[in-house]
């Protein structure tokens, strides 16, 4: 599990650093994680994959 943190920290790292000095992605995506935070945290599985679905796409989408 611990390896499976490590990439997806890199990952996240990644993002940001080809996001610097988009304040309005790295805003974005700020709230997205928020999104699915707060799915998780109201155990509501559905809400959950839309967020995460959404973010994917977003990341997809702007991300190299």
């Amino acid at each position: 599990m611990h390896a499976v943190f490590g990439l997806v920290e890199s990952s996240i790292e990644q993002s940001y650093q080809q996001m610097s000095g988009r304040e309005a992605d790295i805003a974005h995506l700020i709230r997205q994680h928020r999104g699915i935070f707060d799915a998780i945290e109201a155990y509501d599985p559905q809400a959950g994959m839309k967020a995460l679905d959404a973010h994917l796409t977003f990341i997809r989408g702007n991300v190299n």
